[in-house]
């Protein structure tokens, strides 16, 4: 998936520049792509990191259009609402991932997986500091 190596090393611009030119490209996830929630997912992720907010719920909600089954665009979603001070669909949000991850806490949050937080780069780490935040202003436990 492009971008991932820039992102987990804490440049998100440059995932995200990978991604935008790999949608432009033959690679793109057309709407019929079984892995297009993955791609759009991603860059959800990484414009919350850049503090893109109102692009990465675009990206998120598509993300969950092409795959309901996901859970992590709930969270993500839910940072993002809560950091535009949209409190009512940050916490709708947030009772979705919830309901998938019950007991799930900020000071938990993605720490294993996609990659394990321990394993990403120090500015990565301060960039998601953002998402830990929104998180908290939506009403996920410490």
């Amino acid at each position: 998936m492009p971008g991932v190596s820039e992102l987990v090393r804490g440049d998100p611009g440059t995932a995200e520049i990978r991604r935008r030119r790999c949608g432009r490209g033959f690679r793109y996830p057309g709407p019929r792509d079984p892995g297009r929630w993955t791609w759009l997912d991603g860059r959800g992720h990484a414009l919350v990191l850049l503090g893109r907010d109102e692009e990465a719920i675009r990206a998120l909600v598509n993300a969950l259009d092409a795959n309901p089954k996901n859970t992590s665009p709930h969270a993500f979603l839910a940072a993002a609402y809560a950091l535009l001070g949209r409190s009512e669909e940050a916490r709708a949000a947030l009772a979705a991932y919830l309901e998938r991850r019950p007991g799930s806490r900020v000071s938990t949050f993605r720490t294993q997986s996609p990659v394990p937080l321990a394993l990403t780069s120090t500015a990565y780490r301060q960039l998601f500091a953002r998402v830990h935040e929104g998180l908290r202003k939506s009403g996920m436990p410490e």
